[in-house]
């Protein structure tokens, strides 16, 4: 958590915080178990969704021209 922290209070403004952590040193397995409560301006969501909407969209569009780019297909010479 202590690195995690100061990583999500470059990115975004935290208001209030409240971190839990819970260790069960005799379980048989790790759990982790995490829980996170979102307020987020009108204006920062649509923001966040027009860069991250073009970026989504300029990725999706060079991998249909490279999947048309692909293979082609010759006319035989005896069919022509």
């Amino acid at each position: 958590m202590g690195n995690l922290m100061p990583q999500l209070e470059r990115l975004f403004v935290i208001k209030k915080r409240d971190v839990e952590v819970e260790c069960d040193f005799t379980a048989s397995e790790t759990l982790v178990i995490a829980r996170l409560d979102l307020t987020i301006t009108l204006g920062r969501l649509l923001g966040l969704a027009i860069v991250y909407g073009v970026r989504a969209l300029r990725e999706f569009l060079k991998l249909q021209k490279k999947r048309k780019g692909g293979a082609t297909h010759e006319p035989d010479s005896q069919y022509a």
